[in-house]
């Protein structure tokens, strides 16, 4: 497995345009010495791993119902993967030039610039860089949704690949950071549109603010799960 160089990083990064040329040429993986020098990665302990990435939708509209399938593809290869590991830009860097994974991203984010300038590198830094790149967004996803020891452990991760917002607005709340509370929050949400209720996004953004005031005041980290859930689904309910 190759960790770019952050100075490669940062080439990609600052010449999009170009980059999206070179790696637009079938023959580029030939000429990536050459390009950046024979120093442009360090290497690790990590094994290269292909994956068969599903790519069955044609309909632009239609290609992120992949995501789920995808995600569980993705994080089975790197489940072992430490937060601080996952986080690295360097490794989804490499991960993404390379030429299966390459071929997978131009399909689901299109083949443009701004699939290299946001989806092979970070578009900005910390959480809001993976969670816009186009395979690290697929394994976090994942590792943040998963119900561990259950008999259907993506089922929270399915319902928020259906629903997106959930977790690209979640992620920037402090609470995100509490699985305890990130996941009864979820959970809230799908037993709300299960039993009725419509789901709409500005519903899950005032769930969040609720969350976040109610944190203020309570020790949501250890309340019982089913009592926050309950809370939190006759919130949704009342709104």
């Amino acid at each position: 497995m190759k960790y770019l160089t952050v100075d490669t990083v940062n080439q990609i990064k600052k010449n999009s345009e170009y980059y999206f040329n070179f790696f637009s040429n079938s023959d580029y993986e030939t000429k990536l010495n050459q390009e950046f020098t024979s120093e442009y990665y360090s290497k690790n302990d990590i094994e290269y791993v292909h994956i068969d990435f599903l790519m069955n939708e044609t309909q632009k509209a239609n290609k992120k119902k992949t995501d789920f399938s995808n995600s569980i593809k993705l994080f089975e290869t790197y489940d072992f993967l430490t937060e601080s590991q996952a986080s690295d830009e360097r490794f989804w860097a490499g991960l993404a030039i390379e030429k299966n994974n390459l071929n997978y991203l131009f399909y689901r984010w299109e083949k443009t610039s701004n699939t290299i300038k946001y989806r092979v590198v970070y578009h900005a830094s910390g959480k809001r860089g993976y969670m816009y790149h186009g395979l690290a967004r697929l394994w976090w996803f994942t590792y943040l949704t998963r119900l561990e020891g259950t008999e259907n452990p993506y089922e929270l991760t399915e319902f928020t690949f259906s629903h997106p917002h959930i977790m690209e607005k979640m992620i920037y709340r402090n609470f995100s950071n509490s699985k305890h509370i990130r996941l009864s929050v979820i959970k809230s949400i799908k037993t709300f549109v299960d039993n009725g209720g419509e789901y709409a996004t500005k519903k899950v953004d005032e769930l969040y603010k609720y969350v976040s005031l109610i944190g203020g005041n309570r020790l949501l980290d250890v309340m019982p799960a089913s009592v926050l859930e309950n809370e939190l689904t006759a919130f949704l309910f009342s709104l």
